[in-house]
């Protein structure tokens, strides 16, 4: 674990903005003529310029040996103004020193800072020393570093006390991520946050990657900024060196050595430049003297750069690095991070605008975006194209682009007419296929059982076909979409169709050129041997004699593992061969979403769907589904619903978003729009045993018994496949249904029939319900039992147990209602119960909120 520290602040204003360029350019010629350069010698008439010197010069591994005191620090044991006392040196830096220290008076460690007498003149040190303390000692905000006092060492010198952080700067974190990518790859570093632990000490990962984390870090420190640009101030060296991430994995801004107030007019020279030249504003490194926001805002933006690409946005050690980051843009994060979400690209664009009026007017712009981004939201900013990247190129340098640009137009008018009608060719095709892409149904040709796929009305089997057709004359490349095909031809199991789909199989094995695939088109070529199979199962895949390695032989297997939903792991091996191919091949993220859902790896399929999304430049079918069916298990039913009516929009007479609408709505309370979801569903799919299911659920919650009874007979127990156990446990708690509604009403003869049928079907399921499952079901089974006896006391504690599994059901919760005045008195066991029941209620309202034996 790195020692506990407060990272120090960096090279401070020079007050001679001309002497530290000539100093650096000084600087870059003895390295380019290969001599050794001794900065002490090179700063001799300007010892204070020797930190800002050395950053430029990125020759920072120097800058602890400049900034080294002796061994034996005279401050060490020092009781300054009688109360604290200096325990340990932790950090040294251009302006000042850090120690470990003790409040006697409150008995608590606190850091002190003392600003440093061995550079020069104090002066302008001792300045910037008063303004850090006065910038934040009226404000308090979670990720600004906390100044509880100031004073004066006994001989004179300033020293401040701030919160004592524990941790590690992101500066550090960033170095630790380079050397993991250098060594592991990129996956290594970005797949997870485990890695941190050492550096950090172990903490509750927030984040599931490092991605997500950079971008939860820079929206922390967005919205200090925002809070300090509210109070008048602005930081001004905003970079991964003043931004400490505790230990509680919490980012907190540091060193406000050169904020600025709008009254400290005389605080810095025009034109000197101020902060750290590589996450310096193109403005603030032309010494501009008014300032605003957006400058602190690039500084941000240049340092989540820097942690998504594990460089700062300019790189150099030539007089061409200045000369750069006056003149040119950085280099797309895209280029170092190819999956980079659209989106994230779109605000690093906007964060490193060169002109203040094109960047983020503030930082709590940018924290909006940022916010939005993790919570899969759209961003309010679009990403630079390349055509406008090269246009402002072309402003900034016209001599050059006027050279090219009259050599292209005298190539060009060889034969200009031919290549842009291929231009514009080729740009319609590509919407086109992008439009069709987008509304392709999530589950095409992995929608249900086997069986159940066959059962899929032709003329709806043969629009897909037919759309499948147009986009592979647009790009007869595709191997997902030839795919997709060749599995609905087998699906459609009409004569000619297994001729069909082998062609297809043999067409991507020619394009694949393996082992793997040429083996999987000849078990499609022999498919159908066996009397009586037909779709998926005419396909046996089963011993082949090699295994996929590439990522297109990994998305074909997967994509057949997830055809397989008949047979148990069918979602995990599906998962673990996709996981394989996402990296290298974005169709195997496409069809991942549906493999997330299957494991239960919800928050996952958000953020690949969110990625997909800013890939493709629009919300797809598929994404809002997976969106859709996450939001639904977490119980964020207003964004459910969101993404579900996108989806049947996009994709209009779809089963999946029809149902599942139905089900958020049933989730809510309104049951009219609950059933007409489901009964537009059962009209599509009237043989899916699902949406009937919860539209008999639906049913007997509204007190109509009989008709629920029939809609759950009507279904066919083979149909439920391995999940045929349903069939009779909904037929017992609709039967229970009845029993606690005529229990209200007093009628006792229903209350023994319905009972008595009740715990008979009970009896019945759990002999074919899964070991996962068997607990409800006999719950249930001794709810029923309790009521047959009369025992009202045991009825309450039986109903509350069960509640667990469903603690916000408002029928359930209704019932239990109903019970209770005839329970009278509750006994202990039936108060253990409800005690129980509303601990698991609070639970699943607000996971984070104290238990009551935590609470203060």
């Amino acid at each position: 674990m790195a020692d506990p520290t407060l990272i120090p602040d960096g090279p401070p204003d020079s007050g001679d903005g001309d002497a530290l360029t000539a100093l650096v350019e000084r600087g870059l010629a003895q390295l380019e003529d290969g001599a050794t350069l001794d900065v002490e010698h090179l700063c001799r008439e300007h010892p204070e310029l020797a930190p800002a010197v050395v950053e430029a010069l990125g020759l920072q591994d120097d800058l602890p040996e400049l900034c080294r005191r002796a061994a034996d620090d005279p401050l060490i044991g020092a009781l300054l103004q009688g109360r604290y006392r200096l325990e340990e040196r932790v950090g040294a830096g251009a302006m000042g020193t850090v120690y470990r220290a003790f409040d006697r008076d409150l008995k608590r460690i606190v850091a002190v800072k003392v600003l440093r007498t061995d550079l020069g003149v104090r002066s302008v040190r001792e300045q910037r020393f008063l303004r850090e303390a006065e910038a934040l000692a009226s404000l308090r905000h979670p990720h600004v570093v906390a100044i509880h006092d100031r004073g004066s060492a006994p001989d004179g010198t300033a020293f401040l006390v701030m919160d004592y952080l524990q941790g590690a700067s992101l500066a550090t974190i960033l170095e630790r991520c380079a050397t993991l990518a250098d060594r592991d790859g990129l996956p290594a570093a970005y797949a997870g946050t485990a890695w941190l632990d050492p550096l950090l000490g172990p903490g509750i990962a927030t984040e599931s990657s490092f991605l997500r984390q950079a971008v939860r870090w820079t929206a922390e420190i967005a919205s200090a900024l925002a809070a300090l640009h509210s109070a008048g101030v602005l930081h001004r060296d905003v970079k991964p060196s003043n931004i400490f991430v505790t230990r509680d994995r919490r980012a907190v801004l540091l060193d406000f050595g050169l904020a600025k107030r709008p009254e400290d007019l005389t605080a810095t020279m025009p034109g000197s430049p101020v902060g750290t030249p590589c996450y310096m504003a193109p403005e603030q490194l032309e010494g501009q003297a008014e300032l605003g926001p957006s400058a602190d805002v690039y500084g941000l933006a240049a340092t989540l750069y820097h942690a998504i690409t594990r460089k700062p946005p300019y790189q150099g050690e030539s007089s061409m690095l200045l000369l750069s980051m006056v003149r040119d843009d950085p280099a797309p994060a895209v280029r170092d991070y190819p999956n980079l979400p659209r989106d994230l690209s779109a605000v690093l664009d906007t964060g490193l605008e060169r002109r203040p009026s094109r960047r983020y007017a503030d930082a709590n712009a940018l924290d909006r975006d940022l916010t939005a981004f993790l919570e899969h939201r759209q961003v309010s900013v679009r990403p630079l194209t390349t055509v406008g990247r090269w246009w402002r190129a072309a402003r900034r340098r016209p001599l050059r682009t006027v050279s090219v640009v009259s050599t292209a137009l005298a190539v060009a008018a060889l034969g200009i007419a031919l290549p842009l009608w291929l231009d514009a060719t080729a740009r319609i095709n590509a919407e086109e296929w992008g439009e069709l892409n987008k509304r392709l149904p999530t589950q095409l040709a992995i929608e249900g059982d086997p069986e159940q796929r066959l059962l899929v009305p032709g003329a709806e089997r043969n629009g897909y076909i037919a759309t499948l057709d147009r986009m592979l004359e647009l790009k007869p490349e595709e191997l997902p979409i030839r795919l997709l095909r060749a599995a609905l031809y087998l699906d459609r199991n009409m004569a000619g169709d297994r001729g069909r789909a082998a062609a297809d199989l043999a067409a991507i094995s020619a394009a694949g050129g393996s082992a793997y695939l040429r083996e999987v088109a000849q078990r499609y070529a022999t498919a159908g041997d066996a009397e009586g199979r037909g779709g998926t199962k005419a396909v046996d895949l089963d011993d082949l004699e090699h295994t996929p390695e590439t990522p297109q032989e990994c998305f074909v297997a997967g994509f057949h593992e997830l055809r397989n939903r008949h047979r148990s792991g069918f979602a995990q091996r599906s998962l673990t061969l996709l996981d394989r191919a996402a990296e290298a091949y974005v169709p195997a993220r496409d069809l991942r979403l549906i493999a997330l859902l299957a494991t239960g790896n919800f928050d996952p399929a958000l953020e690949e769907a969110a990625y997909l999304e800013g890939h493709y430049g629009s919300e797809t079918s598929r994404t809002r589904f997976a969106m859709g069916v996450a939001h639904l298990v977490r119980r964020d039913l207003q964004k459910a619903i969101g993404c579900f009516e996108t989806c049947a929009a996009l994709r209009p007479g779809r089963h999946g978003p029809i149902h599942n609408l139905g089900v958020a709505y049933h989730r809510l309370g309104d049951l009219d729009r609950a059933r007409d979801h489901f009964e537009q569903a059962l009209e599509l799919r009237p043989w899916f045993w699902n949406s009937r299911y919860h539209l008999a659920e639906l049913t007997a919650e509204a007190g109509d018994f009989e008709t629920a009874r029939q809609l759950v007979e009507a279904i066919e127990p083979v149909a439920l496949g391995a999940e045929r156990w349903k069939h009779g446990y909904l037929l017992g708690s609709i039967e229970l249904k009845r029993a606690l509604a005529a229990h209200g009403d007093g009628d006792k003869d229903t209350v023994e029939a319905a009972s008595t049928a009740a715990v008979e079907w009970f009896r019945r399921t759990r002999r074919v319900t899964p070991a996962s499952r068997r607990g409800t079901v006999q719950l249930s089974r001794e709810v029923a039992e309790a009521l047959l006896i009369g025992d009202l006391q045991e009825v309450v504690a039986r109903r509350l147990r069960l509640l667990r599994a469903d603690p916000t059901n408002p029928y359930q919760i209704a019932n239990l209602r109903a019970l209770l005045p005839g329970a009278g008195g509750l006994s202990a066991a039936a108060a253990e119960a409800l005690g129980e029941y509303l601990q698991a209620l609070v639970e699943t309202l607000a996971p984070n909120f104290a238990r009551p034996t935590d609470a203060k």
